[in-house]
């Protein structure tokens, strides 16, 4: 700015004294001409002045800064990365470095069983809008399980750091956790689901959850066996797939029973149950914290595959219920993944209403 004052004030007296009926030609100025140090004189005073007034200018406006600076609050900004308030990033587990990208791996569009697909869509399991697809359900429940940090690394691809995590707002310190999430259908034809997640931190900085398990209730139209069947496997296996091998990047269990309502749940899967009674909760009135909401934004199933996903308020602003551990009845929760121990449950969270679905958008 200083610069562009001067260059504007020399222009003018330049232009100012060419213009005046004098002795001094402007064509044919030189060095020693008396003229041009005449008005080279009055140049340099006018631009010390200017200079003087800016560094006023300048002085002034620091001090202003200043002034501001000190008022405002703190901010997150001043945190480091690695301790934010409901997460605290592992930095010795997992790298920065990203994956290579792989050719061909493609989105759901480019689904080679495209009649598996139409069926799929058909019958309500997702619903197709443009290049992204939906879910919705009624209540969800997690079902929490504490690991330590060894076992957070070992579950995690190299390019995912593992993250101590708060769920609720209101938990008194962030851990490290392996869930069992459910989510309530309402039809019949739609599948019944749980899956088996632990959290991170990906190359990107971006807060994750990544794949485990699924333990799926085959929905009626596909209970018996044919090629309604085959085609509802092949939809399971594409919407898992490691994009390297074509197969899927985890496991997926049938389970003989899965239900839930606001106050229950059961699922089951061989000599493995997890099952609520109803029971007074213990809190009502909880919310999801921020990093909960952010690790549910994007899930890996590999180290290169990812859903992104995108919510209503419906989960967002969920209203959350901690059910009474003391009610959940837990057997061989090993068979559903090996790291899920009885003994390490530590908290189990409801929420969502019959009458407002909850709905959620992903991309392949």
């Amino acid at each position: 700015m200083t610069l562009r004052i001067i260059i504007s004030i020399m222009l003018l007296f330049f232009f100012v004294s060419c213009g005046d009926e004098t002795a001094c030609n402007c064509d044919e100025l030189a060095n020693t001409d008396p003229c041009a140090d005449q008005e080279q004189t009055v140049v340099d005073e006018a631009v010390n002045e200017t200079v003087d007034e800016q560094v006023v200018i300048d002085e002034a406006v620091e001090e202003t800064v200043d002034e501001i600076i000190d008022e405002m609050p703190d901010k997150d900004v001043d945190q480091p990365v690695e301790s934010k308030e409901d997460y605290i990033i592992d930095e010795e587990g997992g790298s920065k470095e990203t994956p290579p990208p792989v050719e061909g791996s493609g989105g759901l569009l480019d689904m080679a069983t495209s009649a598996a697909l139409d069926w799929v869509i058909k019958s309500g399991l997702i619903m197709e809008k443009a290049d992204a697809f939906t879910i919705s359900y009624s209540e969800g429940y997690n079902i929490n399980f504490e690991i330590t940090q060894e076992q957070a690394r070992e579950l995690l691809p190299d390019n995912i750091r593992p993250i101590k995590l708060k769920i609720l707002e209101n938990e008194k310190e962030p851990k490290y956790y392996i869930s069992l999430y459910l989510a309530g259908m309402e039809s019949s034809d739609a599948m019944e689901r749980c899956d088996v997640f632990t959290y991170g931190i990906d190359h990107n900085d971006e807060l994750t959850m990544f794949f485990l398990a699924g333990i799926m209730q085959l929905p009626d139209m596909v209970s018996g066996e044919g090629m309604q069947k085959d085609m509802f496997e092949k939809v399971l296996v594409y919407m898992a797939k490691d994009s390297r091998t074509g197969e899927a990047a985890y496991p997926h269990y049938y389970s003989e029973e899965i239900a839930s309502d606001q106050d229950t749940l059961v699922v089951t899967y061989e000599d493995a149950k997890v099952e609520l009674k109803k029971c007074d909760p213990s809190t009502v009135d909880n919310r999801f914290s921020r990093a909960f909401v952010l690790v549910n934004s994007q899930i890996y199933r590999t180290d290169i595959d990812r859903n992104v996903n995108y919510f209503n308020q419906s989960f967002i602003n969920a209203k959350v219920q901690e059910k009474d551990i003391s009610c959940l009845e837990v057997e061989n929760p090993e068979k559903f993944h090996p790291m899920l121990k009885k003994e390490n449950l530590r908290s189990v969270q409801y929420y969502g209403t019959k009458d407002k679905q909850v709905r959620w958008y992903f991309e392949m």
